[in-house]
């Protein structure tokens, strides 16, 4: 499922499509991510209710498949192997006769202090949603003995300086947590909180033979470099901007008349996410008969606001003038373009539409822009209004509505996809 919300303060959903690969309908669960979690405290906050126990394990077995569908021509990679399935007996037998009481997830999370960040949104899904199902009574795991056991969700947490920007001292230490939580940790199970430490861990991963989990990640290019034991939430970020690009090549522009050809493009150099998703969107854009008048990397930890408003007074500079803006971007990249296009006036004057990866959808972009956030297009993985049935929580809605009860606002699609 992709979305496209546009950046109003109340976050209206503007279009919205389901995945309709077969594959996924039958596996995957209504909402992003269900396998994580965070140990709960040992009073329950949810109440009883009917027993909710996720089959981790027997869900991994059954994954002999990775969904990769973003519209009704969905793609499904292939992704099984002797070894994926291996690596499930592997850990199923781990559990057999053991006395041990609870099955552990270990993830390594940047700076959690501030409200809208990758590992501030990454921890509170994985407590979320680990509170809940130890309230339920754990997850229910079938040993290769055919018994049945229950075991409560145990996050080990470590953490590291791997933040907006992760240098390589901090993709070291990111290394160095992944191996202890293995090592001196004894996890099951390793999570991933973010694209940038996805090939850190899939790697470290698959080295020590370890089922990993990445809830965040988009870049299909993860899941086809043969990493057994490597499972995924997201739908590949190199789709984002195909439906969007698609819809914007049978518009018109309102100044002209005329239909809607001219594309910039401008993408963080720091992420493959980024790199890869701006890359899809230059062929999008030549596949539907655009033009690419302007395509331009920046590096983030160079920029400053002076430095955004130059790089968006060349996108309006550009020798033919830019009707569409797309921005690869993270949340402060975001919130910085979305300012340098006022300034320069590329809006509302100039541009037709801008479509930015991430940021529009957090409640911070919206709190730092203003009335300057209005009409910001950008993709999401999931989102609260839809109508899914789920048979943990009931519904996207009823997820959301305990969320918002504990913490005071809508759940996004990061948080969503570590519950």
């Amino acid at each position: 499922m992709i979305g496209f919300i546009r950046s109003t303060r109340s976050l209206e959903v503007s279009y919205l499509r389901e995945c309709s690969c077969s594959e996924c309908t039958r596996r995957l669960p209504t909402r992003p991510a269900r396998r994580s979690g965070y140990r709960g405290g040992q009073g329950s906050r949810w109440g009883r209710g009917a027993r909710a126990m996720v089959p981790l394990l027997q869900s991994l077995a059954r994954a002999q498949l990775l969904c990769l569908c973003a519209t009704a021509a969905s793609t499904v990679t292939e992704i099984s192997t002797d070894r994926t399935l291996q690596l499930v007996r592997r850990l199923q037998q781990s559990f057999d006769g053991e006395p041990r009481t609870s099955i552990r997830f270990g993830a390594t999370f940047g700076p959690r202090t501030q409200a809208g960040t990758e590992a501030f949104d990454t921890h509170r899904g994985y407590t979320f949603w680990a509170d809940f199902t130890n309230s339920q009574g754990g997850i229910a795991i079938r040993g290769t003995d055919g018994v049945v056991r229950q075991y409560a969700v145990e996050l080990i947490a470590r953490d590291d300086s791997c933040g907006s920007v992760c240098e390589h001292a901090a993709q070291l230490e990111v290394e160095a947590n992944y191996r202890a939580l293995i090592h001196d940790d004894g996890v099951d199970i390793l999570l991933g909180t973010s694209t940038k430490k996805t090939a850190i861990m899939s790697r470290v991963a698959d080295e020590l033979s370890t089922i990993n989990v990445a809830c965040c990640s988009g870049p299909a290019s993860f899941y086809s470099e043969g990493r057994a034991g490597l499972f995924g939430m997201h739908v590949p970020s190199d789709f984002y901007s195909r439906d969007y690009l698609k819809t914007m090549s049978i518009s018109r522009n309102p100044a002209t008349g005329r239909p809607v050809k001219n594309v910039a493009i401008a993408h963080n150099t720091r992420t493959t996410f980024t790199n890869a998703t701006c890359s899809a969107a230059a062929s999008f854009a030549r596949e539907y008969g655009m033009q690419v008048v302007f395509n331009e990397p920046f590096d983030p930890a160079v920029m400053d606001a002076y430095a955004y408003r130059a790089l968006m007074s060349r996108v309006k500079n550009a020798p033919s003038p830019a009707e569409v803006f797309i921005g690869c971007t993270l949340v402060d990249d975001s919130i910085a373009i979305t300012r340098a296009a006022h300034d320069v006036g590329l809006l509302p004057q100039q541009l037709t539409s801008l479509f930015l990866t991430v940021g529009p959808t957090k409640p911070v972009f919206i709190e730092t822009l203003g009335n300057l956030s209005e009409f910001v297009v950008a993709p999401s993985q999931w989102h609260h209004s839809m109508r899914y049935s789920d048979p943990y929580f009931g519904s996207s809605q009823e997820m959301n509505t305990l969320f918002k009860r504990l913490y005071g606002y809508d759940m996004d699609y990061v948080t969503a996809s570590a519950v």
